[in-house]
């Protein structure tokens, strides 16, 4: 099912709206479940309790994957390509918009409840990361073992992108030029997997957290407060959410035995939570704050009649689907062209690839640190 939304607005309103709703797909989905680990212990009835236990059950399983896609046909994407600032078809996007997709993916070490207490823990879990056109993955970042995995096919990226080739010559040109300091990287630059082992990764990530400790000019005590801050201001987004949506059951029709709702929430309460959470990460991150200022003015402004629309859909008890329409968000009247972002959920199995290149980073720490040398 398709929503539009066409009454004018200011520019800068859609603008935030449209932030905060790509935002709200995934939160929104997420606060009806957030304070439940079951569908047994699932407190809200109806609709909305339905659609909490599908979002809960997710948490049951071993792994998740989440891919992120706009699906319009061939057609569809040339007409909004000829929208843009340029009011020219451009032939490369319309492509990489009708079959592309951005997935990311979570695995458990020991193959327990992504929602245990053992998982938040478990040092064995995995992750995955990707850019794919049609059948082509050619980004691609993975989590295993506790060692970092990269592959990259800068040729076949620019390609699906619709950029010229000497895009990616430049790219692997440069990635063959830091060889001389970094070993290994003439794999990526030749399309294979690379690998950064937990043995390597150990000291590099220790001079990052240097380096990002200096930059942002706090202590442990202060990177503590940070991480302490965020947790509660995700905590207060969420709720803010979740007392501003309402989840209505619609007819399954012709979505293949699937059931759907419409969740509707809010836009301005939302956006008035969203916009304290920037400001306070922008106090404690001067230089953040200093690029959120036209944002949280454009969040503050949000119409208080706005309301951002969310199909929902559930198969076998889970949450298996959810779109956006971003038409919602659409900075001008005109002939309705819906533009789903949609979100698909399912399970993942994630594994080392086989025949990665180890990097050597063994220069890496003592770089990093003539760099905070230098600054400290």
């Amino acid at each position: 099912m398709t929503h539009t939304h066409k009454a004018n607005r200011p520019t800068a309103n859609r603008l935030a709206a449209g932030f905060l709703g790509v935002a709200s797909v995934g939160l929104a989905l997420s606060a009806c479940g957030t304070t439940t680990k079951t569908a047994s212990t699932i407190s809200a009835t109806g609709p909305a309790g339905d659609l909490a236990a599908s979002v809960s059950a997710l948490g049951s399983q071993s792994s998740i994957k989440a891919t992120f896609s706009i699906p319009v046909t061939a057609s569809q994407a040339a007409r909004l390509a000829s929208m843009g600032p340029t009011k020219a078809p451009n032939t490369g996007f319309a492509t990489a918009l009708s079959t592309g997709s951005v997935f990311f993916a979570e695995q458990t070490g020991k193959g327990e409840s992504l929602d245990s207490t053992t998982a938040s823990s478990d040092t064995g879990n995995s992750y995955d990361f990707g850019v794919t056109f049609g059948s082509n993955t050619p980004l691609e970042i993975r989590y295993v073992g506790q060692s970092l995995y990269l592959h990259l096919q800068a040729s076949t990226l620019m390609t699906d992108l619709g950029q010229p080739a000497s895009k990616a010559t430049s790219i692997d040109n440069e990635l063959l030029k830091l060889n001389a300091d970094v070993p290994g990287l003439s794999a990526l630059a030749n399309g294979g997997w690379v690998e950064i082992s937990h043995t390597t990764l150990g000291p590099l990530l220790s001079e990052l957290k240097s380096f990002a400790s200096l930059g942002a000019g706090s202590t442990s005590s202060s990177s503590s407060n940070v991480g302490s801050t965020l947790l509660g201001l995700r905590t207060n987004i969420l709720a803010a959410i979740k007392a501003n949506s309402t989840v209505t059951s619609l007819s399954p029709g012709s979505t293949g035995g699937r059931q759907e709702y419409a969740v509707n929430v809010k836009a301005q309460p939302v956006a008035a939570s969203l916009n304290t959470a920037l400001n306070s990460a922008g106090a404690l991150i001067p230089s953040i704050g200093n690029k959120l200022g036209g944002l949280s003015k454009s969040l503050a402004s949000v119409p208080s009649n706005f309301v951002v629309t969310i199909d929902a859909y559930t198969s076998s008890g889970k949450l298996s689907e959810a779109d956006l329409n971003l038409d919602q968000f659409a900075t001008k009247t005109k002939p309705s062209l819906p533009v789903p972002l949609r979100m698909t959920v399912s399970t993942a199995t994630i594994s080392a690839p086989s025949g990665a290149t180890q990097l050597d980073l063994s220069k890496l720490p003592s770089m990093l640190g003539g760099v905070i040398s230098k600054l400290g």
